[in-house]
């Protein structure tokens, strides 16, 4: 009897040492889960935020490049009009030509006007076809 006591208490001692390792095992493998739960959850965050930069950087560019766009095509627009106001300046000048008082009314009063913003100025250039309508 006192080996089927020993053999009794070797068994308790065996069972109490593998419920032991299984606690263990289980408080390891809890462990190892909320573990690789807490890196997969990081690791999601990471390509969350590198995702949103990403996208931030690509709105941004979008954006400048709109802005660039919109500058060029109001230079564009700005360099058109300065062009039609001069066309069509030089072409209600080429028609004072063909009204000469109004035309050398015109030419002397722009003489003028020029002599008084440039006092000092030493060369006035003129078209030729215009130096007899400016001379005293």
């Amino acid at each position: 009897m006192a080996l089927e006591h020993i053999l009794a208490a070797i068994e308790g001692d065996a069972d109490d040492a593998v419920a032991a390792v299984r606690r263990e095992a289980k408080r390891a493998r809890k462990q190892l889960q909320a573990s690789a739960e807490e890196d997969r959850i990081r690791a999601i965050e990471e390509v969350h935020a590198a995702a949103h930069q990403k996208s931030e950087a690509a709105t941004r560019a979008i954006a400048q490049e709109g802005e660039r766009q919109l500058l060029e095509r109001r230079l564009a627009w700005r360099r058109q009009e300065v062009e039609s106001l001069l066309e069509g300046l030089a072409h209600e000048l080429a028609a004072l030509r063909h009204d000469p008082p109004r035309h050398e009314q015109l030419s002397q009063h722009l003489a003028r006007e020029a002599l008084a913003a440039l006092p000092d100025a030493t060369v006035a250039r003129i078209d030729p076809r215009d130096e007899t309508l400016l001379q005293p």
